[in-house]
């Protein structure tokens, strides 16, 4: 058995000028998390049991004030594995992740879609995932490796983690505040799933089911999503997230303001993308034909097209992103527009100075968080500049 504890900190200082002003922000992230594990047959680290934490309170003015940001997660399981000679089996009590995310007094972001006031909002939400079983193994390409992926030299050189779950299960239960309260419930589960757990971070669905139920007040929207194959990819350079696949969503609206079931069948959903060029240099294109509910427990389909690139020259790390959005409102009430397009650009560079990050962008575009007023969501022109200035610091004790 063998155990590590680590922990970390993050202090940021910002100034930042938006449409309606300039404000100055300050930040202070603490983390920390240990983790035990235990060995079986010839694998030394083959179990893992892992706690996580941090949190980030936050002061931003003149505007939203203090806010704070949580998160917290337990787990327990197979470890990622670096083995391919072996591989690690766990069954349903056995291969489980509990975790809690908390926001107060968030600001949405110039990009967001629009399912919220434009204001500041609370949100807290506790999740689950589990799975009936894990097999745990790994991957590479030896020099003698015929399969076609290792012949075309597109396999891994080094043992990479590789998870193939059966009757994997994610559950969501969130609270969101704003000048309405609520209630979100979020459900999905695949037949089977293959998870790259390092390095590259991809993950691989058949046969999947997404439900959404959304509750405010006496309103009670629900939206599900069958995806026969679904790809979900996350950028390692940059955390922008793909998606390859493609889906049939279908929602329905009960309760005392719309009395009637109101059911919309045959609505496709999908996306496609990929990056070229990891490392110091890339580019990223994507696609992505979304459905959710809005604060309004409107149901809306999104295609949301984003492209971005990145390079490092002298020390400077350049990046610049762009996206565009086109809502389209399911159900759209009398002088409510069907469909509205929004689009935005981000230029931004990043250099470490004597053991600070010192971050500069700028950002424009047509938003729904243009401005905060607290009214409904509403396309306008928007645009934003900040540097921030960070030192981070982190330690891991490995008795």
């Amino acid at each position: 058995m063998s155990a590590e504890a680590r922990g970390g900190y993050t202090a940021a200082a910002a100034g930042v000028s938006r449409t309606e002003g300039a404000a100055a922000a300050v930040a202070l992230t603490l983390e920390g998390g240990a983790s035990v594990w235990s060995g079986t047959h010839d694998c030394e680290q083959a179990q893992e049991l892992a706690l996580d934490a941090s949190v980030t309170p936050r002061w931003e003015g003149p505007g939203p004030g203090a806010g704070a940001t949580m998160a917290a997660s337990l787990r327990y399981g197979a470890a990622p594995h670096r083995d391919p000679d072996h591989a690690i089996v766990n069954w349903l009590p056995t291969s489980w992740e509990l975790g809690y995310a908390g926001d107060l007094a968030r600001r949405p972001a110039l990009s967001d879609r629009a399912d919220l006031a434009r204001d500041v909002f609370d949100r807290f939400a506790v999740t689950i995932g589990t799975r009936g079983f894990r097999v745990e193994t790994a991957d590479v390409c030896r020099p003698d490796d015929h399969r076609q992926h290792c012949v075309e030299g597109d396999g891994p050189t080094t043992p990479q983690s590789l998870a193939i779950d059966m009757g994997a299960f994610e559950g969501e239960l969130a609270l969101v505040d704003q000048d309405a309260r609520r209630i979100e419930q979020q459900y999905a589960g695949a037949l089977m799933r293959v998870a790259l757990r390092e390095q590259v971070h991809a993950q691989v669905d058949l046969l999947r089911l997404d439900v959404d139920r959304t509750q405010i007040g006496d309103v009670v929207s629900e939206m599900w999503t069958v995806w026969p194959i679904r790809l979900d990819t996350t950028n390692p350079d940059t955390g922008t997230r793909y998606v390859i696949g493609y889906g049939m969503t279908d929602f329905q609206i009960d309760g005392v303001a719309r009395p009637q079931v109101r059911t919309h069948r045959d609505r496709a959903v999908g996306g496609i993308g990929a990056t070229f060029g990891p490392g110091p240099r890339g580019v990223g294109l994507g696609w992505l034909r979304d459905a959710y509910l809005t604060m309004a427990a409107e149901p809306v389909l999104d295609d949301r097209l984003t492209a971005e690139g990145w390079v490092t020259v002298r020390g400077h790390a350049l990046r610049a992103r762009a996206f565009a959005s086109r809502m389209e409102r399911l159900e759209p009430a009398p002088m409510q527009a069907p469909v509205v397009w929004t689009a935005g650009g981000e230029l931004g560079a990043r250099r470490t100075i004597r053991g600070f990050d010192v971050d500069a962008m700028v950002e424009a575009g047509r938003s729904y968080y243009a401005v905060l007023d607290g009214a409904a969501p509403q396309a306008g022109l928007g645009a934003r500049a900040q540097l921030t200035i960070a030192r981070r610091g982190s330690r891991t004790i490995a008795p």
